[in-house]
């Protein structure tokens, strides 16, 4: 298969045949291919065949089959930068720092399968980074739109909107999919379209911009690109449904929905008493009781759900 490098610069191509693959390489004279110099003369005109300076960090750091997907991936890439501009315009913010906003979009799978890891950067280190940027942002938000919640309501909007499938929502209206760098494996599973990459990917592409642009800019995106999924917090369901923000939490966290046992009934039929166990893979972390059952379980989801974000913010 040909796989073009791409410069800036127009030209012709060194075309060389490595372990049966076809790689055309940049070269700075007139010579190709078929057309490598021969003859008199020609040992000074091969130097000017050599592929540009820049492919030599790649051959010395990568061996060949490294160099030939990473070269086919950066085609693909660079292929789609134009397109990017899409991603730009709906983000509103165009990068200083280039690299930051392709590390981004640079999967873990992608780095792995190169082997290149520690020559190349995946997206883990912005993706840590945007998590808490992105708590914040929306911790600040939320302090200036409902000035007279309580914590506990505070922090379960918050839970509401920052979980797995509000940013997945929020990453593919970005259409971020488009364009990530995944391992072939991811790619053939679905890999653009799944929940969990697309929200890595969004806080990825947080911690970029708040490297680029500094955290009031970076809450200024948020703000737009989150309102409207806050300005429907304000509800009763959304107050009291704490069955759902619990799944939603564990199903994020854990990978693993919440289980509701029922250990005690006591008291007359009139005047029943419920109490109800959460489990979140097979261990029990809360428990509630009411006069139903749905009662009790509602208060237990709520204590569970408490209990699990102050252990998780005290990590």
């Amino acid at each position: 298969m040909d796989l073009g490098y791409r410069t800036p610069w127009k030209g012709n191509t060194v075309f060389l045949n490595l372990i049966g693959f076809n790689l055309l390489v940049p070269s700075k004279s007139g010579c190709t291919g078929n057309d490598v110099p021969k003859g008199p003369g020609a040992s000074e005109q091969k130097k000017r065949c050599r592929p540009f300076p820049d492919m030599v960090p790649m051959l010395a750091l990568l061996n060949v089959s490294h160099l030939l997907v990473i070269r086919g991936e950066a085609v693909r890439f660079m292929a789609n930068r134009n397109d990017m501009d899409d991603v730009i315009r709906r983000l509103g913010y165009e990068f200083k720092d280039s690299d930051l906003f392709e590390e981004a979009f640079r999967h873990s799978s992608y780095v792995n399968e190169l082997g290149a890891v520690g020559v190349v950067r995946d997206n883990e280190r912005l993706e840590f980074l945007g998590d808490a940027v992105l708590d914040l942002a929306v911790s600040d938000i939320l302090m200036e739109i409902f000035q007279e919640a309580k914590e506990g309501d505070l922090s379960k909007f918050r839970a509401s909107v920052v979980n797995e499938r509000g940013l997945s929502h929020v990453a593919k209206e970005l259409g971020l999919g488009d364009y990530l760098l995944l391992g072939k494996g991811e790619e053939l599973s679905g890999g653009r379209e799944k929940p969990s990459i697309l929200a890595n990917t969004i806080e990825a592409l947080f911690g970029a911009l708040y490297l680029d642009a500094g955290f009031s800019k970076t809450k200024e995106i948020i703000h737009r690109l989150f309102l409207r999924y806050i300005e429907q917090l304000d509800s009763r369901n959304v107050r009291d449904d704490y069955k759902s923000l619990l799944q939603e939490f564990t199903q994020e966290t854990y990978k693993s929905r919440p289980e509701y046992v029922l250990t005690d009934e006591s008291g007359p039929p009139h005047e029943k008493c419920f109490k109800i166990a959460v489990r979140i893979k097979g261990e029990v972390v809360a428990g509630g009781e009411g006069r139903s059952k749905k009662e009790a379980e509602q208060r237990a989801a709520r204590e569970a759900f408490f209990c699990l974000n102050k252990d998780r913010e005290d990590l």
